[in-house]
């Protein structure tokens, strides 16, 4: 009897022992799919941070061309802004690499479908499609694609940079860092206006 009796206990240990042990195996699994999916989210993350700022660049060289089309304008003033345009134009390819900037274009939108949900892979992919049709017009000189892309006119910077920071709330949110990163942007500035620039006086 009590030979048998071992050897069950041993067949039930080593299942046991099996099942606990697939059981981390998943788990572990899991984990490391979500931190894969939180490092391509903090991907996304840090390229809409760079895109936000890369678009004072070709907004400002976006109304150097609106200007240049002006129909009201004469031989000689067309001129002036054909040669503002080219200087602004000039400026953004020396100050961004611009092949750069259509990679980092093409990882977004790759990234966002691959590892975002569809409400917010939508918006990432919005940002990413004015960004990059922006870019396209200021440094194509063709009132046709203006008139195409953004018919009303290209959104300032300053409001693209507050869709951008929603963005990133949002992808925050995604990875599960809302609650110590909530308001930080608000604390942020009061923190640079009643602390900050009064202890530089």
């Amino acid at each position: 009897m009590w030979p048998g009796y071992i050897e069950d206990m041993k067949t039930v240990s080593t299942v046991v022992v099996a099942v606990i042990a697939l059981v981390a195996l998943m788990r572990n699994s899991a984990n490391f799919e979500r931190n894969i999916r939180n490092g391509k989210i903090e991907s996304i993350y840090t390229i809409v941070e760079e895109l936000a700022t890369y678009y004072f660049g070709p907004y400002g060289v976006y109304l150097d061309l609106i200007q240049y089309h002006r129909v009201d304008f004469s031989t000689v003033e067309r001129s002036a802004a054909l040669k503002t345009y080219m200087e602004s134009a000039k400026s953004l390819r020396e100050n961004y690499d611009i092949k750069d900037i259509q990679s980092k274009l093409r990882d977004l939108e790759i990234l966002s479908r691959a590892y975002l949900k569809k409400p917010l892979c939508m918006r990432v992919m919005a940002f990413q499609r004015m960004v990059g049709q922006a870019t396209q017009c200021a440094l194509g000189m063709d009132k046709i694609l203006l008139d195409m892309f953004w018919a009303g006119g290209f959104p300032e910077p300053t409001k693209a940079s507050r869709y951008a920071d929603d963005l990133a709330n949002s992808l925050i949110d995604e990875i599960g860092l809302s609650s110590a990163q909530k308001g930080f942007r608000e604390k942020l500035e009061a923190y640079t206006e009643e602390q900050f620039k009064p202890s530089l006086r």
